[in-house]
């Protein structure tokens, strides 16, 4: 006999493609306990809405590339945090799946996408070469380099002989798979040697269910008051631009961001009468952090009603003023990064107003939010 939790919201089966496949699975397990989260919540609360990057600090000439918000913030646990810890066998473990379910909660799961059969990486010799992250080998400008960590998925049923999953991404889905499936991608990627020494896999586990651990905060303060909280320590952040240096490595945030590629390129075109290499991959990354903090505001003002209706109509704007950037970069450098005098003031000029908006913005919502709450 199948057991299943049953939902007290139904599942989200729109997921943006952007979203990291933990973020669903967070908000499911927040929405069955307290029955309301949002979407957007997870990857605010890890700062990915305030972009950092980061530049070799012995290669003056290198564009920044984007890098983990936990460079510099460590506010990423401030609300919740996830702890995986490895089942000492497939039977307890799925003694304890049982159990979960019975007390009718979703419980997080972690294991390898190659035994999944509903995954694009299903079986896929690709899956074994070592591609470094953000396209760049190590030593490179870029400073890419391989990592390896499980993919989540939430079990919600269970039976004898199968087990009923919600997988997030690459497309949110609910599939049952036999209990032989889920066994091998239980296994996670610690089964396979050939990635043994890549970054991350000390930290993998066999049989990994992940808990989600809440600050007390979060238990005993209403969630608008949480996502305003939120919303003006992102603020914060960004206006104040942090920065910091660490293993050869300059690590910059917000509005820093913003500064070193106006700087970075009037220097480089000053010296060399040509567009930096490198700076339209910059600027495209630049929109992840906006598309994240857009996704908050909407759910401010669709979930929680709260009048978000200006900001996030700005945002959207200064998001669009950025992307502009991105076009008008890759249209004057498709051919020749020679380019003219005027192209670059011009190209600046964008730079310099849509900081300027952006930094502005900021400023008004950190004034304004207090009188939301």
């Amino acid at each position: 006999m199948m057991q299943q939790i049953q939902l007290k919201t139904e599942l989200r089966l729109k997921v943006p493609p952007y979203y990291i496949c933990h973020y669903p699975l967070i908000d499911l397990y927040l929405r069955q306990r307290f029955g309301k989260c949002l979407l957007s919540l997870p990857p605010n609360v890890e700062m990915r809405s305030v972009g950092v990057f980061a530049t070799q600090i012995n290669v003056p000439a290198a564009s920044p590339f984007i890098v983990a918000a936990g460079k510099i913030f460590s506010e990423a646990d401030v609300l919740f945090h996830f702890k995986t810890t490895g089942a000492p066998s497939f039977a307890e473990g799925l003694c304890t799946l049982e159990e979960r379910i019975r007390r009718n909660e979703p419980v997080i799961v972690t294991g390898t996408t190659y035994e999944l059969p509903h995954n694009p990486d299903y079986h896929s010799p690709y899956y074994f070469e070592m591609k470094p992250l953000g396209g760049a080998a190590e030593g490179s400008q870029g400073g890419g380099r391989f990592s390896v960590n499980d993919h989540y998925l939430a079990v919600i049923g269970l039976s004898a002989t199968e087990v009923i999953v919600y997988d997030a991404l690459p497309q949110p889905m609910v599939v049952t798979l036999d209990l032989e499936t889920f066994a091998r991608f239980w296994k996670g990627m610690a089964q396979f040697e050939i990635f043994a020494g890549a970054p991350g896999y000390d930290a993998l586990v066999t049989n990994g269910i992940t808990d989600l651990l809440l600050a007390p905060d979060y238990q005993t303060t209403s969630l608008p008051q949480t996502a305003l909280q939120l919303l003006r320590r992102i603020n914060r952040a960004y206006l104040e631009g942090r920065t910091r240096t660490s293993y050869g490595r300059r690590y910059l945030s917000g509005s820093a961001v913003n500064e070193h590629v106006y700087t970075y390129f009037q220097h480089h075109y000053e010296t060399t009468g040509e567009a930096p290499y490198g700076l339209a991959k910059c600027i495209f990354d630049m929109r992840w952090s906006r598309y994240f903090l857009r996704d908050f505001l909407l759910d401010l003002n669709q979930e929680l009603q709260l009048p978000m209706q200006n900001a996030l109509a700005e945002i959207q704007a200064i998001t669009t003023q950025w992307e502009d950037a991105y076009t008008t970069f890759h249209g004057m450098t498709r051919r020749n990064a020679k380019i003219s005098a005027e192209q670059a003031q011009r190209f600046l000029g964008l730079l310099q107003a849509s900081s300027l908006r952006e930094a502005n913005w900021h400023t008004q919502l950190l004034e304004q939010t207090p009188s939301l709450a």
